[in-house]
């Protein structure tokens, strides 16, 4: 079978936390970080338990769910005591680099069998992947619109294998029906459109103005499209649910539209600018804080005065929405 998309990114090294049988070694540091993770809110309750019992069954045989999990909550630790991140920050990215190898030996030759059996782990490594992926992107690579561009790119990259996931047929049944209740609530909330606003009315109509090709506008509409059911699922889901659904935008988007954005086309801009007006909805989750406003003041700035109508609403969000 072809291999996962996780399996393209950059090979990591070796990992100075194996042993000498390329085993995971725990530290007591990984002990007060996956406390961290029970105690603290990375995310709601429901989800953290979920992905806790996941992480401990595949230990063993996936143990890149717990490491993913471990460096995402040393990023939380970062944001609750700054004055750690010397000793995390360097815990964080050797727990992610030593996930990343163990998933890409354990991925790169699965059979169908194989492949089905660990839809759960690999679905959930990579969610938390592309969690800690837009954390770091808006964290640490603000210095210019294409420092941002091309980091946000390399990352989605890697959201892509939530999407190859999904796309092979995943469900919640596959040894986990426990987790079907919680994942029917987030789709469920993505399509229920009684609380929509049309958010992405103007945004529409810049993209069928355009003079982008048709392939290019598909793409666009297409994301556009999905960013609406973003948007939906923010309105519909409670506030400790939120940071879901900020996150599964770039998980949703197509290779078509990565490939338009690549290009630096206004269209493909404008869909950023009002994913950032989402984001800013989403600013209370320590994962996103003011990555909205950042990104709607960094790409209106990009497109200048063209582009001041279909930018009136996300920067309207930017000064309506605070607190």
């Amino acid at each position: 079978m072809p291999p996962h998309p996780l399996a393209t990114a950059r090979q990591p090294a070796q990992s100075s936390i194996t042993n000498s049988f390329g085993q995971a070694v725990f530290t007591a540091q990984h002990l007060t970080l996956l406390h961290h993770a029970k105690s603290a809110p990375l995310f709601n309750p429901d989800m953290i338990q979920l992905v806790l019992d996941i992480a401990m069954t595949w230990a063993i045989d996936g143990p890149y769910v717990l490491d993913q999990l471990l460096a995402l909550s040393a990023d939380h630790f970062i944001a609750s005591l700054p004055e750690r991140a010397p000793a995390y920050q360097g815990i964080a990215n050797e727990l992610q680099t030593r996930a990343l190898m163990f998933f890409n030996l354990e991925t790169q030759h699965q059979t169908t069998e194989d492949a089905h059996r660990t839809h759960m782990p690999r679905f959930v490594f990579s969610s938390l992947l592309s969690m800690r992926m837009l954390h770091e992107t808006f964290t640490h690579h603000r210095a210019s619109f294409h420092v941002f561009i091309e980091r946000f790119l390399e990352s989605v990259l890697l959201h892509q294998g939530v999407r190859a996931v999904l796309q092979s047929g995943f469900t919640p049944a596959h040894g986990w029906a426990s987790a079907e209740p919680l994942f029917a609530k987030f789709e469920a909330a993505g399509l229920d459109t009684a609380k929509s606003n049309a958010e992405c009315a103007e945004l529409n109509k810049a993209i069928d103005a355009s003079d982008l090709g048709p392939t290019a506008i598909a793409a666009c509409k297409s994301a556009a499209e999905s960013l609406q059911a973003t948007f939906n699922m923010h309105a519909n889901l409670p506030d400790d649910s939120n940071t879901h659904a900020a996150t599964a935008f770039p998980i949703m988007l197509a290779p078509e539209f990565i490939d338009v954005l690549r290009k630096h086309r206004p269209e493909a801009l404008l869909v950023m600018a009002y994913y950032g007006a989402l984001l800013h909805r989403c600013r209370r989750s320590w994962v996103i804080g003011d990555a909205g406003q950042f990104l709607v003041h960094l790409i209106a700035n990009h497109l200048g005065n063209f582009w001041k109508d279909p930018m009136q609403w996300p920067l309207q969000v930017i000064i309506d929405e605070v607190g």
